[in-house]
């Protein structure tokens, strides 16, 4: 039977409510057996890149809701800095196809369910512990916007507090924010200001908490002496603060178990739910600026995060999982990649990288079939069809190993599909993360890192910047593609030039053993069609000619224009004489065809002659050639013989 499948829509996963919510998701389908698909821009919505915010946001026109069982949306990273677009487009695209296994994490989407943070809880206990411990009689409180429903729920929190307390709270002491550094900062010089001040601020969030204690700081009042200050989230940069802020962990694992219980109570309704409402996902963690004593455990967790470079014992049991982002940044990836000659080159290099980012149990990565070429562009949507490029599984310490890295169109797939493997049967659950590919607005394609649930893989600031490595890799070799298509392709057919086929001559292995194929297509009457007719209808001449011949161009051969009327198909692989026959044959036919539509008084017509062997060595292609120029004029003599030209 094949697993459920719960999809997670999000934004910048890598920030600390998103790896919440993630924690409790993936905790509770873990439970349920079910899998998990992640789709989210690396980024945030509000991110001021607006070019490369769209080539982000894209991802979301991948999501195929015939492959979800249901969906939970983190509704709060969707509408930062007042982003409103982002959640109505969604709403409207569910009501638009009737999809309604949906459930959003605390804000709405009208006419779908939705779960809350326990804010109200959080902010009761924070107000209880200044109240109780600490004895605060004049408490200020600084939230966010007025009205906006986090704000009121954390305001809420704290009135019942005071009511436990048989107070009341003097909303002539609360103030309006906007969550950032700034509404602190300005708290701060209000409070200077004062002649009686605060015993405590209670500050909806971290941010505003920092600016406000680091605001009082600078202004000669002592925290927490004489304003005691706290914040709410958690953040790394509350507990890096020079004093560091007494805060509170969030309960959004919570919400997002009860989301997932939800659904399941749709898709699973004979099922068992397993209450998830004692799981430890947040709590009070006091520091500086309350005067409590610092949860030194916590700092250290967190200090341990925030280093940028530390040393590795490599001998030790795991390691190779463990990737930090000075590790990153000292395998000098980026420099490796943009070095890479050719597209080829630089997904084989990008496929020795993966190792930054175990752990994983597959990582693929799928492009547009034209990702190569410079004058075509994607900006909205993706293809009716992909290809998969790259399928790694772990290998070794320093590189990947797996099935293939290459770009063949053996591996195209249809897009529907997001990954051809994504319901297969499977021993355990699994996450599946979708990642944008991109640059700036141009799509290229995307990426699918897959992991075992149980060992709670979440995205981070590593593989954030790895994958913008692999987009800026992907356009330098697009732009030196670009470059070697000028060197090496011919401006009026678009087909290769000789440089390209002596290039592509250089670099094949003499050990390959396999046939070497050619053929040598010189057009007919050239010269009668320029004198009756002009040029510019012997260029359409030339034109059908490299036509005819590029439809009979197989993936692994090269269709060369070699100079004037005179054309090469050159392959190696598995041929034999009856390969000739054919490919001639193929040829003609198609001649035939454009001739029948081309509309033209005259025919385009031409010679052609072939020639096999086995491939020995560089001088192969050398022989090859002057046996299948001979054929072909041998050829060009034969039908003028029988009036054919």
């Amino acid at each position: 039977m094949k697993r459920k499948l719960i999809g997670f829509l999000t934004a910048s996963p890598e920030n600390e409510n998103q790896q919440r919510l993630l924690e409790g998701l993936f905790s509770q389908c873990k439970y349920y057996g079910y899998d998990v698909a992640v789709v989210s821009p690396l980024v945030q919505i509000c991110h001021y890149f607006k070019d490369y915010l769209k080539g982000e946001m894209n991802i979301y026109n991948l999501i195929n809701l015939d492959l979800f069982d249901g969906l939970v949306i983190d509704t709060v990273s969707l509408s930062e800095d007042n982003v409103s677009w982002v959640i109505e487009a969604i709403g409207k695209q569910l009501h638009k196809v009737g999809y309604n296994n949906v459930v959003s994490i605390d804000i709405p989407i009208e006419g779908f369910h939705m779960v809350e943070t326990d804010d109200v809880s959080a902010f009761k206990t924070i107000t209880d512990h200044i109240l109780d411990v600490h004895h605060c009689q004049n408490v200020w409180v600084l939230c966010g916007p007025k009205g906006m429903t986090v704000s009121e729920k954390r305001i809420l929190g704290i009135q019942r507090s005071f009511e436990a307390h048989g107070r009341k709270l003097n909303m002539r002491n609360v103030t309006y924010g906007d969550f950032w550094y700034t509404s602190g900062e300005e708290l701060a010089q209000t409070i200077s200001d004062m002649e009686r001040k605060p015993d405590a601020v209670i500050c909806g969030n971290d941010h505003m908490a920092i600016g406000l204690a680091n605001g009082l700081l600078k202004r000669g009042i002592s925290v927490p002496d004489e304003v005691i200050v706290t914040g709410f989230d958690a953040t790394a940069e509350g507990v890096v603060n020079d004093l560091a802020i007494t805060t509170y962990t969030p309960e959004s694992g919570a919400a997002a178990a009860e989301a997932v219980n939800y659904l399941r109570s749709l898709i699973d309704p004979d099922k068992t739910i397993i209450d998830s409402a004692d799981a430890g996902y947040g709590g009070l963690l006091c520091c500086d600026s309350c005067g409590c004593r610092t949860n030194m455990k916590y700092v250290r967790r967190r200090l341990g995060k925030s280093l940028y470079k530390s040393h590795i014992n490599y001998g030790e049991v795991g390691i190779a999982d463990r990737v930090n982002i000075g590790r990153l940044i000292e395998s000098y990836m980026f420099e490796n990649l943009t070095s890479a000659e050719s597209p080829e080159d630089c997904l084989k290099r990008i496929f020795a990288n993966i190792y930054l980012v175990r752990p994983f149990d597959h990582f693929y990565l799928c492009l547009r079939d034209d990702w190569t070429e410079h004058d075509k562009k994607l900006v909205e949507h993706y293809p009716p069809k992909m290809r998969m490029v790259m399928h790694a599984v772990p290998g070794e310490f320093s590189e990947g190993s797996g099935q293939f890295c290459e770009d063949s169109p053996e591996r195209e797939f249809d897009t529907r599909l997001m990954i051809p493997s994504l319901k297969d049967e499977r021993s355990e659950p699994c996450v599946f993360y979708f990642s944008p590919v991109h640059f700036e607005d141009n799509t290229f394609g995307y990426a699918v890192l897959q992991c075992a649930l149980q060992k709670m893989r979440k995205l981070d600031v590593v593989f954030h910047n790895w994958i913008r490595n692999l987009d800026n890799a992907l356009e330098m070799a697009r732009a030196q593609n670009r470059l070697r298509d000028f060197s090496e392709r011919d401006p009026m057919t678009g087909l290769l030039n000789r440089r390209a086929l002596d290039n592509w001559l250089d670099e094949i292995k003499p050990d390959e053993k396999r046939h070497a194929l050619f053929m040598v297509i010189d057009m007919d009457g050239l010269k009668t069609i320029n004198d009756n007719y002009g040029h510019l209808e012997g260029d359409f001449g030339i034109n059908c000619i490299a036509e005819a011949v590029k439809s009979i161009t197989h993936f692994n051969e090269l269709c060369v224009r070699a100079g004037g009327d005179e054309f090469y198909l050159v392959g190696l692989g598995d041929y034999d004489e009856n390969t000739l026959i054919e490919r001639e044959k193929e040829f003609y036919e198609k001649l035939d065809e454009i001739n029948s539509t081309s509309g033209k008084e005259y025919q385009a017509t031409a010679s052609v002659g072939s020639a096999i062997c086995d491939y020995s060595d560089e001088n192969t292609f050398k022989k090859l050639l002057k046996q299948a120029d001979a054929n072909m004029y041998r050829n060009k003599y034969e039908r003028k013989k029988k009036h054919i030209l």
